[in-house]
């Protein structure tokens, strides 16, 4: 019966032993090793039942940390890439940086005066605000006064964290971006500032919409559509990649309405904290290669190697096309067009991972995916508007 609700064939797969500790008390375990049909890729079945009763059945993909190569079952460990250990130094010396490097320069620009403080105070305000509202709707909140106040002590005090963390990254990279880029933040300035109705505020959210919905259509469907529609072998599913988890798409947004507001606001949240490690990033390029025509083009590098590893590791000519192609539109429109720009392709690339899509009506899941096309359409829609508005101001604008 599970695998008949799961639309999976019993035939088409082979019992093996379980490694899979299930999530909740189980008294019986079971495993399957077998094949998607649809995109020819392994997959393992853990189950469990307690009595009579299943209380776990769960699908693992090559993608999953819990994935585990057949035949090494026994305890022995599977083989890592060495190219999966290389991107996660990469990986980590990335994080490093970005969490280094910031508190540096706030230090710095705070003793030498330089800064948008208003501008950090209200980012820091909203990003407060984002994981407030994110608590408030994907928490589990409990009808004891006692327990629910502790909550919500944990919960501001999480807040703060990462709102605080957010003024020191702003104070930290906006003088310099102001100084190489200053083009980058007049957009963003003005959201800050409260100018919503502003046309070139405007001009950069439906831009970066329309650039979100590009690279995740070429850079998440086409990626394994054309091969086969060219009859070529699948491309990896890049099992151990450092971004993945930010990207798999996630069950939590079919729980409700409750649970998908509580996606959209974790999206923009990594949207916001993506835009910073970018923006990071390309200033710390600067501060070591002291030459910004030197700093883009190795941020763009990068960028490849972070966004689409197995690709450039040689295992796809079109996982290299693609890793490049999208590191040089991340980078264009950066340092183009500036960080509300990005901001919004981010939010939006991300949403269309995070959340199921589909176009069938039937599906089960097209209520959801239907949220999430409207919530980016709404995005383009008031970017058109505000952007149409007033293109006299917006010329006069870019003019001067």
């Amino acid at each position: 019966a599970l695998f008949a609700a799961a639309g999976l064939d019993p035939g088409a797969f082979e019992p093996t032993a379980p490694i899979r500790q299930p999530p909740v008390f189980a008294e019986r375990r079971a495993a399957w090793l077998g094949t998607l049909p649809e995109l020819d890729l392994p997959v393992r079945i853990e189950a469990a039942a307690a009595g009579s009763k299943p209380v776990h059945f769960e699908l693992i993909l090559p993608s999953s940390p819990h994935w585990v190569e057949p035949g090494s079952e026994g305890g022995v460990e599977p083989e890592v890439p060495r190219t999966v250990g290389f991107f996660s130094l990469l990986w980590l010396a990335f994080q490093l940086l970005t969490f280094v490097l910031p508190v540096v320069l706030a230090l710095r620009n705070l003793r030498l005066g330089r800064g948008d403080r208003r501008g950090a105070y209200r980012l820091a305000a909203a990003v407060f605000a984002l994981r407030i509202a994110w608590w408030l709707l994907a928490g589990h909140h409990v009808a004891d006064l006692w327990v629910e106040t502790s909550l919500l002590g944990g919960a501001l005090a999480r807040a703060a964290f990462v709102a605080a963390a957010a003024w020191v990254l702003y104070l930290a990279i906006e003088p310099h971006a102001r100084r190489l880029w200053p083009g980058t933040l007049i957009s963003w300035t003005r959201l800050l500032a409260g100018r919503v109705r502003d046309p070139l505020v405007g001009q950069h959210l439906l831009l970066g919409a329309l650039a979100g919905v590009a690279i995740a259509v070429f850079g998440g469907q086409l990626y394994f559509l054309i091969p086969d529609w060219l009859g070529w072998p699948n491309p990896p599913w890049l099992p151990g990649y450092p971004f993945w988890p930010f990207f798999a798409p996630r069950v939590d947004p079919l729980l409700g309405t409750r649970a998908a507001l509580a996606a959209v606001a974790s999206t923009a949240m990594g949207a916001l904290w993506a835009l910073f490690a970018f923006l990071t990033l390309l200033v710390g390029l600067f501060v070591l290669l002291r030459r910004k025509w030197l700093a883009v083009p190795v941020f763009v590098l990068l960028m490849a190697f972070l966004l689409w590893p197995a690709g450039l590791s040689g295992q796809s000519w079109l996982g290299v096309t693609t890793g490049m192609l999208i590191a040089v539109l991340w980078a264009w429109l950066l340092v183009r067009f500036g960080l509300l720009c990005i901001a919004t392709a981010v939010f939006t690339v991300t949403a269309f991972f995070v959340f199921p899509i589909t176009f069938d009506p039937a599906a089960p899941y097209f209520g959801t995916s239907l949220f999430a096309l409207l919530i980016v359409a709404a995005v383009a829609g008031l970017g058109a508007w505000t952007a149409a508005s007033g293109l006299p101001g917006a010329a006069r604008a870019v003019h001067e």
